[in-house]
């Protein structure tokens, strides 16, 4: 007899997956304009010497993204963002990493189109690069404390296992292999 099919579980799994990588394509795109934004604004603020300043260019992450396609960096931006939709699109693997580093090369170059060439883009990279530190830091932390988890779960999947085998030896005198035993 074959193996059920469930079309439920084919095909929801495959749509999670896919709004999975469309959100976090969405979210890269627009987590980069609110990391420009507050670079952007703190750049203001400390230029200004105003701290209400900082905040007056979050209102504008959710069109910023779009500024570097019409200047001269578009030729950097437009290929950048094409790039990040591919990879999140065809990627297999894990995608945390590949998500912060286009977002930060995005936010590096929307800070470059929207600051012109003054004491305020020094502030901004200054304060972009502090706050992409801190956003790959907690990063790798999270990444970190997600693979002990999941080797503690396997060791306890081990643990059950040994102690399936042992069972089954006690029980019926048998002897319970994963490897194959070819008398070498």
């Amino acid at each position: 007899m074959g193996l059920p099919f469930d079309p439920e579980e084919i095909f929801g799994v495959a749509m999670v997956d896919a709004v999975r990588r469309g959100t976090t394509f969405v979210g890269c795109v627009v987590g980069s304009s609110l990391l420009a934004c507050l670079a952007l604004g703190v750049g203001e603020a400390v230029v200004g010497f105003d701290l209400w300043e900082a905040f007056e260019w979050l209102p504008y992450a959710w069109f910023i993204f779009l500024t570097p396609c019409v200047s001269g960096w578009g030729i950097l931006y437009v290929p950048c963002v094409l790039g990040a939709a591919f990879v999140f699109t065809t990627n297999q693997g894990g995608l945390l990493r590949y998500f912060l580093g286009f977002m930060g090369i995005q936010a590096l170059l929307i800070v470059f189109t929207v600051s012109s060439f003054s004491w305020e883009l020094l502030v901004s990279l200054i304060m972009l690069a502090g706050s992409f530190g801190g956003l790959v830091w907690l990063t790798l932390l999270l990444e970190q404390r997600w693979r002990r988890k999941a080797e503690e779960h396997f060791m306890g999947l081990a643990v059950a296992n040994q102690q399936r085998r042992e069972g089954l030896r006690d029980d019926y005198g048998t002897e319970a292999y994963d490897e194959v035993d070819d008398g070498a």
